[in-house]
């Protein structure tokens, strides 16, 4: 018996596929997820190999391209009136979120898999690591999880570690990918009028993202580990919930024409965020915002 991640519902129906793999969809919530156990797990211990090449500048400018739109997301959960200013960040990466919320008065620290992205994150912004394990019970006023459920054999697990963190009245934010965002969608249906074989995945990649959320399957997820949804919003990439992505990675080491290769992703890049900012008021935008409360 195949249970969705997300919802625990043993009722599903094929969907898709990725790398050979069979993507189930759950009939009660509408997750998409690949079959548990996964077979070849990623190694997320090497994850942000890319960060080697960065110097101390580049990651200022990093942190600079994203502090703005940090410091909404921070004032967002402070309006929620969580019990103290004490923040965890799940998944933090090199810590450009604890950073900015450290500035911003924060005691932030960070729980991360990537050795280079903890070395990296202490020696340029003297941010505190830890793990969840040593996070005592009931000590986070919040904890954040970006882009970290999608990635887990077990999301709903994870969510009940949070919650024993967390304080009470504490709040969890979690961003994750939408199952399918709008442009994913228009282009699996416009190839499937010219292939009956056309392969549809969503969001989803194996072996990284595993669990491609509904709305309703994040939030049955979260109340499932003892949380109540405060509220749940489609985001696209014009959002303050992205990172600025208008960046110089499409440019770098390439001349700056009309027809260079990064202008062509770039406008590419336009596109897609334009068509997914619609794809919002369909369910179909894509990033799932969702802050929650301890029940």
């Amino acid at each position: 018996m195949v249970e969705c991640p997300a919802c625990s519902s043993p009722s599903n129906r094929p969907w898709g596929i990725d790398r050979h793999e069979p993507i189930l969809e759950c009939t009660r919530c509408g997750t998409i997820y690949f079959a548990r156990p996964i077979v070849r797990p990623h190694d997320y211990g090497t994850y942000y190999p890319y960060l080697f090449g960065f110097d101390h500048e580049r990651f200022k400018w990093e942190l600079d391209q994203r502090r703005k739109r940090f410091l909404f997301q921070l004032q967002e959960i402070a309006r929620l009136d969580p019990p103290g200013r004490t923040l965890t960040d799940i998944g933090a990466g090199v810590g450009y979120f604890c950073a900015a919320a450290n500035e911003a008065g924060w005691k932030a620290s960070g729980v991360e898999a990537s050795a280079p992205a903890i070395e990296a994150g202490v020696r340029e912004f003297g941010v505190q690591y830890t793990t969840l394990d040593a996070v005592p019970d009931g000590s986070c006023s919040v904890v954040t999880a970006f882009h970290v459920l999608e990635h887990l054999e077990a999301p709903l697990s994870m969510l009940k570690t949070i919650r024993q963190k967390l304080a009470p009245r504490g709040v969890l934010v979690v961003h994750v990918p939408n199952r399918e965002r709008l442009t994913t969608f228009l282009r699996y249906k416009t190839s499937n009028l010219f292939s009956s074989s056309a392969t549809r995945r969503g969001s989803l990649y194996y072996p990284e993202h595993i669990t491609g959320f509904s709305s309703a399957g994040l939030a049955l997820c979260a109340a499932a580990a003892g949380f109540d949804l405060i509220r749940s919003r489609q985001r696209s990439p014009f959002s303050q919930f992205y990172d600025s992505w208008l960046i110089r990675s499409y440019f770098a080491n390439r001349r700056i024409n009309l027809w260079s290769v990064g202008s062509v992703a770039l406008a590419k890049k336009l596109a897609n965020g334009l068509i997914d900012y619609s794809g919002e008021l369909v369910g179909r935008g894509d990033w799932l915002v969702a802050h929650f409360r301890v029940r």
